[in-house]
């Protein structure tokens, strides 16, 4: 089966800003419903920040970023998103050095972002990102 590719304009209008991209892990993470990590619960309240979520029985609070590709990153997560596309539907990838000039960020924090999305597409196996079918990447 063909692959279809989504282009830049397509996924720019999927992701046209940072909320966008956070009600897309939100609905990754818990579109089949919450389950706290540390006790199992299944009922939650709304964490310190709007898109957070707090375990109702142990009080444990999850961030739609944790234990994802973009968990604990220092640059806009917006940025991140279009660092994976870009990533994912370039054949031979892209220099850490290109990225670095096309998002404004520091050729060391490219280099590091470009490690763990190349780690977690060699463990998924799934080397093309669609916005519109959720993946084991995120």
């Amino acid at each position: 089966m063909a692959q279809k590719y989504f282009t830049l304009f397509d996924f720019m209008a999927r992701f046209p800003n940072e909320q966008s991209c956070i009600e897309y892990l939100c609905f990754l993470k818990w579109d089949a419903g919450y389950s706290c990590l540390v006790c199992g619960g299944c009922e939650s309240n709304q964490g310190k920040k709007k898109h957070n979520k707090r375990c109702k029985e142990c009080g444990h609070e999850e961030s739609p970023t944790s234990h994802s590709l973009f968990h604990k990153i220092k640059f806009p997560l917006q940025k991140a998103f279009y660092t994976c596309y870009q990533l994912s539907v370039n054949k031979k990838g892209m220099s850490t050095l290109e990225l670095s000039r096309q998002y404004g960020l520091s050729q060391k924090t490219c280099w590091f972002f470009k490690r763990k999305v190349q780690k977690a597409m060699e463990s998924s196996d799934q080397h093309c990102f669609d916005p519109y079918k959720p993946r084991v990447i995120f």
